[in-house]
C-alpha cells in the first residue's frame, strides 16, 4: 500500500482501501475513500518529492489476528517554491521535511477499513520555513 504511494499508483492505492473506508487524521476529522484519495492527491500536489520510508521503517508491528497494524515511518519532502502554510510560516525554496508519521490501519479480506495516520504538520512547516 505504502509503495503504491510513494509511486503515486493512485488507482493501485485506492484498491487497498475498502469503500466504506474511515480514515481519521490528526484533527479528528473522519474522512471516506475519495476524500482521503483527496487529500494524498493533494499532499503530493504541494509536495511531489514526498516519500514514505518504509524500508526499513522506524518500527512496525501487528495485532495477533493481523487485523490491525501499525507502522511508524520517516515522511519526507520538500518544496519547489516558495508558500505560506495555514500557520503563517512562509516556507522557501528547496526546503526539505523529515518527520515521522505514524499509521494505524484496521484491515480486513485484504482491505483497509479504517486508518488513523498521525503527522505533525507544524513540525512540517517548521522545518520549510526554516525554525
Amino acid at each position: 500500500m505504502l509503495a503504491a504511494w510513494n509511486a503515486r499508483q493512485w488507482d493501485v492505492y485506492v484498491d487497498f482501501h475498502d469503500e466504506a473506508l474511515e480514515a481519521v487524521f490528526q484533527d479528528g476529522a473522519a474522512h471516506d475513500r475519495d476524500e482521503h484519495l483527496a487529500q494524498s492527491l493533494s499532499f503530493c500536489a504541494f509536495f511531489a518529492d514526498a516519500k514514505i520510508h518504509t524500508e526499513p521503517c522506524l518500527t512496525h508491528f501487528a495485532s495477533e489476528t493481523g487485523e490491525d497494524a501499525c507502522v511508524v515511518a520517516r515522511l519526507t519532502g520538500s518544496i519547489s517554491a516558495p508558500m505560506i502554510g495555514a500557520n503563517g510560516f512562509l516556507a522557501q525554496d528547496r526546503r526539505a521535511f523529515d518527520v515521522t508519521s505514524t499509521l494505524v490501519c484496521r484491515w480486513r479480506q485484504g482491505r483497509v477499513i479504517a486508518r488513523r495516520q498521525l503527522i505533525t504538520p507544524d513540525l512540517i512547516w517548521r522545518q520549510l520555513a526554516g525554525l
